[in-house]
């Protein structure tokens, strides 16, 4: 998507959330600085179209249903690409299942992402107004 056309969505967003957009700039600012000083590896947009491109993929949520979602289904994720949100990545762990990417805004439990990360998964980081104190931390 090209900026002027994310530009208006994000600022659509902003208002009916009544976000405060200098501080999403700082965020993304510090956050930057800190990607461009201590990034490892980077993962390209192309690398996320070929993992999901004609795959089975299941987005796991923190919701009431999760675990037992996940024990029911457990059987279809073998061949499957796997993504998480934040807490979810945690009881995806407790079963022993690393996802293959990992949304968060970092109001998971940071250490189970760092493990999963660790096991190969993609991190995809939301730098915002309300997490630039955590980024600063981690």
């Amino acid at each position: 998507m090209k900026y002027e056309t994310w530009e208006k969505i994000y600022e659509d967003i902003a208002n009916d959330l009544n976000l405060d957009k200098n501080q999403d700039e700082i965020a993304s600012e510090i956050f930057d600085n800190l990607i461009s000083q201590n990034l490892k590896t980077y993962v390209s947009l192309d690398t996320f179209f070929n993992l999901i491109q004609n795959r089975t993929v299941f987005v796991f949520g923190a919701a009431p249903s999760l675990e037992s979602d996940i024990k029911n289904n457990i059987h279809q994720f073998q061949q499957s690409i796997l993504i998480s949100a934040d807490g979810a990545t945690s009881a995806l762990l407790k079963y022993d299942i690393v996802p293959d990417i990992i949304i968060t805004d970092l109001d998971g439990i940071i250490s189970d992402q760092l493990r999963a990360n660790e096991k190969k998964a993609i991190l995809v980081i939301h730098a915002h107004a309300d997490n630039i104190n955590i980024i600063q931390q981690t």
